[in-house]
């Protein structure tokens, strides 16, 4: 979540932001071991990077495309 956390930062120009951490809320997943490996081995392969991808949707959401996901409510 750090690496994910600084590259947004990065990507934003958020400057030099502190990522604070709270206690765990009831029924929170503590420890995720996710692994693409399994996907791969059935044949899928990512078309780009997570780099490229949170960039994309960054821009994205920067042109004003956050009203296509919610709509007029939190807009």
């Amino acid at each position: 979540m750090n690496e994910i956390a600084e590259l947004i930062q990065d990507i934003s120009g958020g400057g030099n932001v502190t990522i604070e951490f709270k206690p765990p809320r009831k029924g929170e997943i503590r420890r995720n071991y996710s692994d693409i490996s399994k996907a791969k081995s059935l044949g899928y392969n990512p078309k780009i990077s997570i780099d490229s991808g949170i960039n994309e949707v960054y821009r994205w959401y920067k042109n004003g495309n956050e009203r296509t996901i919610w709509g007029d409510r939190y807009a």
